[in-house]
């Protein structure tokens, strides 16, 4: 057998699996399956995409729409309503969610699931020798937070939307989030009825179509007002990603912050906790598996974990403890 017939069975694989997952967000139909009206995406609500033959989960995919596998292509300006952020939130606070590992629980499985994912597609799109691949992935994900946009760096031939599509797209998040997350729904509803929260906000390294799935699945896409993310077709030097401080001014642009002072911010990474702080976001919370129980910390310099000298105001072991804050005050 040649490398060409490997190559082609991976890449008939990954065809397949896409075409489950499409079906699958679209059997969607419980309670919090589908965003809001009102959710934004880069500063929109609900982007109506073209299409061309790459097979990627578009928006209206994830949106709900029944439509077939085609490429997150650039924004039809005809078919796009634009939503004012108004002056600010200065009136109300802005809590911003971290997705994977943040809303739904690290040993689930699905960060393994993704270093598999790109670990098949360095090998067979890219060519790369395993071992050589495993090395390089690490110092990307230590470098940047994000394996592509090392890739970006080092191999610019590559597409970063088909890169998305085959790594992420073709998770099948279905078999290790198997149903909506009722105690998480319960919470958030919780915060999104308090009249002194104004938003419910994601923030990910995720592309949108990975990050949108989750939020799906887990029965909560209809509470977030919504996202910054990681924009894969961004040329190399502007994928922007956690803990990059740029992507923290992103996310208050976006979300219509004025001052970090009005927020909250939920993360499972130290290093992008690290740069929260740093930036002025001083109200952060750490999701540490490690933590046996809720931790508030009241000096900055303490030592957590042994891990930094800079702290997040509590760490808890699991979102669902999320509900044992006092999130309403600053």
């Amino acid at each position: 057998m040649t490398y060409k017939d490997y190559k082609t069975i991976y890449r008939e694989r990954i065809e397949k699996q896409l075409e489950l997952n499409r079906q699958h967000l679209e059997t969607l139909d419980y309670e919090g399956s589908r965003l809001s009206p009102s959710f934004q995406i880069d500063n929109m609500t609900r982007p109506l995409l073209r299409a061309d033959s790459t097979n990627v989960i578009t928006t209206n995919d994830l949106l709900g729409s029944s439509t077939s596998l085609s490429t997150m292509a650039n924004n039809n300006s005809n078919n796009i309503q634009t939503v004012s952020n108004g002056e600010g939130d200065s009136d109300g606070i802005t809590v911003l969610f971290d997705i994977d590992n943040t809303l739904y629980s690290k040993y689930t499985g699905i960060q393994k699931m993704m270093q598999e994912s790109i670990m098949h597609y360095c090998v067979n799109e890219m060519d790369l020798d395993p071992v050589y691949a495993h090395e390089l992935m690490e110092d990307y994900y230590q470098k940047y937070g994000l394996s592509i946009k090392g890739i970006m760096q080092d191999f610019p031939d590559t597409d970063p939307l088909r890169f998305n599509a085959m790594v992420d797209d073709s998770l099948p998040l279905q078999d290790a989030l198997p149903g909506p997350d009722h105690q998480l729904r319960k919470l958030l509803l919780t915060l999104k009825q308090n009249k002194n929260i104004k938003k419910l906000w994601l923030f990910t390294n995720a592309y949108k179509n990975h990050a949108i799935r989750c939020i799906r699945i887990l029965g909560i896409a209809d509470l977030f007002d919504g996202i910054t993310y990681c924009d894969y077709s961004a040329p190399p030097e502007n994928i922007i990603c956690k803990p990059d401080p740029r992507a923290f001014e992103m996310v208050k642009l976006q979300s219509g912050l004025d001052t970090f002072e009005n927020a909250w911010f939920i993360d499972d990474s130290f290093a992008n906790i690290q740069t929260a702080l740093e930036v002025g976001l001083n109200h952060c919370i750490f999701i540490d598996y490690e933590a046996k129980a809720v931790n508030k910390y009241e000096d900055k310099s303490e030592n957590l974990n042994s891990k930094s000298t800079i702290m997040a105001t509590y760490s808890i072991p699991n979102i669902h403890e999320l509900q044992s804050i006092e999130l309403t005050s600053l």
